[in-house]
């Protein structure tokens, strides 16, 4: 089959949910199905040379988006990654972990979430989460207890899907696929709304991962996509054995298999009906076969399972990050998107300020903690320090101006200072100018400070 690599942009949120469901508890996709891209051109079914080859067979497979970081592909964290639920600093491949193994760990915790590329560079997809209301246009405003809220992926992230052709398909309807690819903008859920703006580009295959070669005849199987396996009567099935022709339970290794599933019953939009429901093992599972020939080998990389059109059944063999039974995972990088809020943003620069602001006081008060433990300056009494604030809180008098006014009254006021407490006050001031903090705001603050601790005595 040729391939033909697609490059997606989010320039807006997107909102991906793993299910219909509009109550109760809803999850989110951390991957772009296949089947969005299938929708994406179905739309002209029936402009198409033989559009049964291309939506009900499998010689065209729509792949997932999977994201990309720079020019790196990432891949779902594999469910054989654990690690002791007190030290996530080593991350281990389950399937090689052994009895003296499991004595040393308190308790083994799986690593579900996240992505990985070829360098062990580890990522989070994050969301954005919004809260909605129901609109009454009867009323016009909100309508009452209908609030809800969306986690979408986040705007600026960038990902990748692959198109599957057999050499069966006329140039014609490959050409037609991908000029309706190109030429789709809107992904998701709430298209109507703020989200689902898209662009779609032809690109070159990211860096895949490389395979390694396994001991004892074994072969490490990574969902690459979710698979849906059906028994030999056509019944949805978890069993294994019906991966590929000729499997036993011999040439299956269960323990050293990590499995998750799903299930869920997608909505046609075509048709305006549900179809049925779909039972799967998810993306990220590992399966450890034995003693596989060459045939079945050639099978499962082909594509395993059904709706291999809407990128379900795609297996990798032997990846490399299933090679070793440490693994040193880079966690520096945890956030995918690479949008960020423009700073000239309002919001962007309160929040700056706000931060800034809150350093600041967060410095001055630990100064002003400190200058107090040394109990310097103790005999100046309340009605010379609220003097001295008066001169702070003057809004009309420069740095150097309340500087000097505040020198002239402890040296010259009613009740004059000593030499050694004007020298104490004097290097006081030096230091907060050093450390670059506001002076009037320590000093307001200092005196409030002293004045508050001498009633308390």
């Amino acid at each position: 089959m040729r391939k033909i690599f697609f490059t997606l942009e989010f320039q807006s949120d997107v909102i991906l949910q793993a299910s219909s469901n509009t109550e109760g508890k809803i999850d989110y996709l951390d991957f772009i199905p296949g089947s969005n891209f299938l929708g994406m051109v179905a739309k002209n079914y029936s402009t198409f040379d033989n559009p049964f080859d291309i939506f009900h067979s499998k010689k065209v497979r729509f792949g997932d988006g999977n994201i990309l970081d720079g020019s790196a592909l990432y891949y779902k964290i594999p469910f054989s990654y654990y690690h002791d639920k007190l030290d996530d600093s080593k991350i281990f491949n389950f399937h090689f972990l052994d009895e003296f193994d499991f004595k040393e760990f308190a308790t083994l915790k799986q690593l579900r979430n996240g992505y990985i590329n070829t360098d062990n560079k580890k990522i989070n997809i994050t969301y954005n989460y919004s809260q909605k209301s129901a609109y009454d246009k009867h009323k016009r405003k909100s309508k009452d207890t209908q609030m809800y809220g969306y986690k979408a992926l986040k705007a600026g992230s960038f990902w990748q899907f692959c198109l599957c052709l057999d050499d069966s398909i006329s140039k014609n309807d490959e050409e037609k696929i991908i000029a309706i690819l190109l030429e789709s903008t809107r992904l998701g859920k709430s298209k109507s709304a703020e989200y689902g703006n898209i662009k779609i580009t032809r690109s070159e295959s990211a860096k895949t991962i490389t395979s390694f070669s396994p001991k004892d005849n074994l072969s490490y199987l990574y969902a690459n996509s979710r698979l849906a396996l059906f028994s030999k009567d056509g019944y949805p099935t978890y069993d294994l054995k019906s991966l590929c022709d000729g499997l036993g339970d011999e040439n299956i290794c269960y323990d050293k298999t990590q499995l998750k599933t799903q299930n869920f019953a997608p909505f046609n939009t075509q048709r305006n009906v549900r179809d049925y429901e779909r039972i799967c093992i998810d993306k990220g599972s590992v399966i450890v076969l034995k003693n596989l020939t060459q045939a079945q080998i050639e099978e499962l990389k082909s594509g395993v399972g059904g709706y291999l059109s809407e990128g379900f059944g795609e297996i990798l063999i032997n990846p490399k990050f299933l090679e070793n039974k440490c693994i040193a995972l880079d966690t520096s990088h945890k956030d995918t998107s690479s949008g960020s809020i423009a700073i000239s943003s309002t919001i962007v620069k309160f929040l700056k300020n706000k931060e800034s602001s809150q350093k600041e006081m967060n410095a001055i008060a630990y100064e002003i903690e400190e200058f107090i433990q040394t109990s310097k300056l103790k005999n100046i009494s309340p009605a010379n320090w609220g003097n001295i604030r008066s001169i702070a809180s003057n809004g009309t008098l420069s740095i150097d101006e309340t500087k000097e006014e505040i020198k002239r009254y402890i040296k010259n006021g009613i009740k004059k200072w000593s030499e050694e407490d004007i020298k104490v006050f004097e290097d006081l001031v030096e230091k907060v100018e050093g450390k670059n903090l506001d002076l009037k705001k320590f000093i307001k603050l200092l005196v409030m400070r002293i004045t508050m601790n001498k009633e308390n005595k």
